[in-house]
């Protein structure tokens, strides 16, 4: 792997600082770990950028999701059948599973291109269990 040191890299270095774990709400701790993967990927860092995105998947489903009002109030999870918990979990998910299958398909390694596909199907079963048609 290589560096890419330039004018990101001030970010790349404050973004590797950030402990998801120190924030007290499941939005704010999916949406850094997120910006984190996508920085990852910036980078191309495919292998972080997988395992980034593999752990915001396990916390999405292992914990209880809390949101900040801010989040609770966006339309997409407003103006759904769904409470804003379970749209948010479902509608992260899809976007993670879209996220790591797109960083595994540019590791180019067969192992995780095997995979790709099934975080491809993921992403879509989790975009229409969020109410998307």
């Amino acid at each position: 792997m290589e560096a890419r040191v330039g004018i990101g890299s001030w970010k790349t270095y404050e973004l590797s600082k950030i402990q998801v774990s120190d924030f007290n709400t499941t939005d704010l701790q999916v949406f850094s770990a997120l910006h984190k993967g996508v920085g990852q990927l910036r980078n191309e860092w495919f292998y972080l950028a997988d395992d980034t995105f593999t752990v915001v998947l396990l916390n999405l489903e292992e914990n209880t999701i809390t949101l900040l009002p801010e989040t609770r109030n966006l339309p997409t999870l407003k103006d759904s059948e769904l409470s804003a918990e379970e749209g948010f979990r479902y509608q992260m998910k899809a976007a993670t599973y879209l996220l790591r299958g797109f960083s595994r398909h540019q590791t180019g390694k067969p192992e995780l291109e095997e995979r790709v596909l099934d975080d491809v199907n993921q992403s879509v079963k989790k975009f229409f269990q969020s109410g998307y048609r």
